[in-house]
């Protein structure tokens, strides 16, 4: 478009130049034809001949004249495309152009369905009116004239003449066709593309802004405190070897280079220690009371990490061996370091593309190396650190913006089918859980009236106070059995689903809201449970201290072998051993899997 402008510039001048010769040709001529008719009566033949001469020049000249015209108007169109050309450099101001664009390719294929039905329509007019409407009697004028009706103008009183019928269906169908469905589609189309640029421009900077910026860019070029955006530019390209493709295509991690000076002419230590990684020398550790701890408290931004690797050391760089022996001498050290994430040791990975799993695992040490200026500020000389920020963050969200992933319920899939299945998850455990507390409650319930009715067939013997002490002491074995039982089983519960969220919490924070939710009532279920626990224990005690608070309990050699800690629990993993064929149904049900005695675990692994 630019240089169509310059050549129909150049062309129109010239044209211009060629007018104002013919025009000064014609005035000569009218001047002389003036001159010899004043000196006398011209001959005939004469006079015709000069009026004729007179006529092709002026004729000429009409004719340069339009063909100036003609152009004058081509050359605002051709800087109307420049205008739109110079409106891409703003997003907002190139919604226009982006529109059509983007929806090039559904237009042409509209167009030819547009075109094969606009002509089919064209030719069906001029065999309808063609005899009777000068304006459809040839096909050129009848494109036109249909051109005309589909905007609106149209001469229904021409066209009934051959038959009110006739030119009502025809002028519906074309009504229908052409002007409801295919331009209405048009329309479509083209909103379609203009909402998807509309939404890509919503977070660009406004013309205003833009031109804010521009402003303040110039200022600061003019009192030297910033350099322009093409220095920078070329100091990228130099550092690409000046391959300019190879730049734009480079995938490294633009790590920061920066320069440190340290001082150890008086014998000092240089407080680092180093490693050899292949062909680089990389800062192993910082040694403590040393130069390169103190350059690190007073130069926070240039601060030496462990890790980093020396690039040149007072002009030595290269090799491996020099660069060390250079360190190892006591003078000024003028060192040269290109930050790194990798830890010491590590050698440097080869430049790849990252692909989103590895840039969402990137370590935060990364980031920050990143996102530090003193690369460009290493690189482009003069330039200032504000800048060296500013410019490494537009194009870190220029970078994220071009290649962000769009948002699809796809993305979702995976989390959700996870969050049905911990759903489900809870449920059963939920159920089973609620299932055991049911048979706990069973048994103690069959227990309790087991004894109610021990105790009525027992003879008045028994109603001594000592055999109230007796049995008091069976009710809290039993308790204390059931209750060790009851706390075991859901504290291994409780633990197994603890490590299982545990370990998922930081992949589904926000899908596992409502299973934190079941598992906060699940807490307050166990811990009012313990509290039962503690209150019954609590009692039994009580009604012990109640019955024989002055004589002593004399356990028999039975009850003392329960109370025994190995005795008890052999007896509980014997339970456990009978209880596992009740609980085989729920856990192939939850499972798929054969019991194995220990359905309470295997509920939440």
């Amino acid at each position: 478009v630019d240089w169509t402008s310059v050549a129909i510039a150049l062309g129109i001048c010239a044209m211009f130049a060629s007018l104002m010769q013919q025009t000064y040709a014609v005035n000569d001529m009218l001047s002389a034809f003036a001159v010899s008719s004043a000196g006398g009566t011209l001959p005939r033949a004469q006079y015709q001949e000069e009026i004729l001469a007179y006529y092709n020049e002026m004729i000429e000249l009409f004719s340069r004249e339009r063909t100036l015209r003609f152009w004058l108007c081509i050359y605002p169109i051709v800087l109307m495309m420049r205008l739109f050309k110079s409106f891409a450099a703003q997003p907002r101001l190139a919604v226009v152009t982006e529109t059509f664009k983007n929806a090039a390719s559904n237009m042409m294929h509209f167009f030819i369905v547009f075109s094969s039905v606009y002509f089919c329509m064209s030719v069906n007019a001029v065999l309808f009116f063609g005899q009777d409407d000068i304006n459809f009697s040839r096909l050129d004028w009848a494109l036109f004239s249909v051109w005309r009706a589909m905007l609106g103008d149209w001469d229904w009183d021409g066209m009934r003449t051959i038959g009110r019928e006739k030119a009502f269906i025809w002028f519906s169908l074309f009504m229908l066709v052409v002007v409801v469905i295919l331009m209405n589609i048009l329309i479509s189309i083209l909103m379609e593309s203009y909402a998807a640029v509309k939404s890509a421009a919503d977070n660009a900077d406004s013309l205003f802004r833009q031109v804010l910026n521009m402003m303040r860019r110039a200022r600061e070029t003019r009192q030297g405190r910033r350099v322009k955006l093409n220095d920078v530019q070329e100091a990228l390209l130099q550092d690409a070897a000046g391959v300019e493709q190879d730049m734009l295509n480079h995938r490294r991690l633009l790590l920061p280079i920066f320069r440190v000076v340290l001082d150890t002419s008086d014998g000092s230590s240089i407080g680092l220690t180093f490693d050899r990684s292949g062909n680089h020398v990389l800062v192993k550790s910082i040694v403590p009371n040393g130069h390169a701890e103190k350059h690190n408290g007073s130069h926070p931004l240039y601060e030496i990490r462990a890790g980093d690797v020396v690039v040149e050391v007072n002009d030595t760089k290269g090799e491996v061996e020099a660069i060390l022996a250079e360190l190892a001498k006591h003078k000024v050290l003028k060192i040269r370091l290109r930050r790194s994430h990798l830890e010491p040791g590590t050698p440097q990975p080869m430049a790849r593309k990252p692909t989103a799993a590895s840039l969402r695992s990137m370590s935060t040490r990364s980031l920050l190396a990143r996102a530090e200026p003193a690369f460009l500020m290493d690189m482009v000389e003069g330039i200032p650190e504000t800048q060296a920020k500013r410019t490494l963050n537009n194009s870190k969200d220029a970078h994220n913006k071009n290649n962000a992933v769009e948002f699809s319920p796809d993305l979702l899939q995976d989390s959700m089918d996870k969050l049905v299945a911990r759903v489900s998850n809870s449920m059963m455990c939920a159920g089973f859980l609620r299932l055991k507390l049911q048979e706990y409650e069973k048994d103690e319930e069959a227990r309790v009236a087991a004894l109610e009715k021990d105790h009525h067939k027992k003879d008045s013997a028994k109603r001594t106070p000592e055999g109230a002490r007796n049995g008091i002491t069976e009710v809290r074995m039993i308790t204390q059995q059931r209750s060790a039982e009851l706390s075991e089983d859901v504290a291994t519960v409780l633990g197994e689903e603890m490590s299982a969220l545990e370990r998922r919490q930081k992949e589904q924070q926000r899908a596992m809201v409502h299973s934190q939710e079941s598992l906060q009532g699940l807490r307050q279920t166990v811990y009012k449970l313990n509290v039962t626990c503690e209150e019954v224990w609590g009692l039994s005690r009580r009604c012990v201290a109640r019955t024989g608070a002055k004589e002593a309990i004399i356990v028999p050699a039975r009850e003392a072998a329960i109370d025994d800690p190995s005795v008890a629990r052999a007896k509980l993993v014997a339970k456990r051993a009978g209880e596992g064929a009740e609980d085989a149904l729920l856990h192939d049900h939850r499972h798929g899997l054969p019991v194995d005695g220990s359905g309470a675990a295997s509920c939440f692994a």
